[in-house]
């Protein structure tokens, strides 16, 4: 895919979407960021997708919700916010490129400095098994925490994560 075509899905993939994890297992080659669209369906579903950074220089994220008083934010016990992503910018500068996205203003935000990005469609099971309730947006990133995965790990791989 060219570079003007990668931009542009890019953009149409972060127009509307829901942010699922942030994977820095491979952090000294990049960084990946899974995201359900609302506006790419698959087979009537937001479809699921990888957004690989490669040659990371700089990631930055903020959360504002903690500060946020125009209106009640309805966090509950055991549930969080649906983390909202509709803004995105994405610039190029002489060695490396930046992007920046978010949400409304009480959504957290990241930017990041890299050198160059991938996009993979990924289908919609890629998370079921370790987590089979990761498309349940209120319950956290799609990934279980290490003390839950090591809960399942001692508890057998058909055990449910726990939150």
């Amino acid at each position: 895919m060219n570079a003007a075509k990668k931009t542009k899905l890019l953009k149409v993939i972060l127009s509307d979407a829901y942010l699922v994890d942030v994977d820095f297992a491979e952090w000294d080659s990049g960084v990946n960021i899974y995201v359900l669209s609302d506006h790419i369906m698959q087979n009537e579903k937001r479809s699921l997708w990888m957004l690989q950074f490669v040659g990371v220089r700089d990631f930055t994220w903020k959360f504002p919700h903690h500060d946020f008083r125009k209106f009640k934010l309805g966090i509950r016990t055991n549930r969080h916010l649906i983390w909202n992503i509709y803004r995105c910018e994405l610039s190029r500068g002489r060695e490396i490129r930046h992007l920046e996205m978010s949400g409304g203003e009480q959504f957290p935000s990241i930017a990041l400095g890299f050198e160059d990005f991938f996009i993979v469609k990924l289908a919609q099971t890629t998370f079921s098994e370790i987590n089979p309730e990761w498309a349940n947006l209120s319950r956290g990133l799609a990934r279980p925490s290490i003390g839950i995965l090591n809960q399942l790990w001692k508890g057998g791989a058909r055990a449910k994560p726990k939150r």
